[in-house]
């Protein structure tokens, strides 16, 4: 089984959220050669930017946007050992 992810920042507010956005997205541009296709979706609520590898195609994206939506939303917390089943 491959797994895939990301990785979710939370910022004091949506300026500093956005210039790390930018930073990583200038880096992926500068360095593309070397990073190739490890580019990575950017998904924000409120002060909060979830960054998830391209490996997963949309479909699955869209699956840990609305995680993302519903934990920022709601306070939904996943335990470490519970996991998302993306085959669905």
């Amino acid at each position: 089984m491959y797994y895939l992810g990301g990785t979710i920042e939370v910022f004091e507010n949506e300026e500093d959220l956005l210039a790390r956005r930018k930073y990583i997205e200038d880096m992926y541009e500068m360095y593309a050669d070397l990073l190739g296709s490890s580019k990575e979706y950017f998904i924000q609520r409120g002060n909060a930017l979830m960054r998830v590898t391209y490996d997963v195609v949309p479909d699955q994206e869209k699956i840990y946007e609305d995680v993302f939506f519903d934990i920022m939303d709601n306070g939904i917390i996943i335990e470490p050992e519970e996991t998302i089943n993306l085959d669905n």
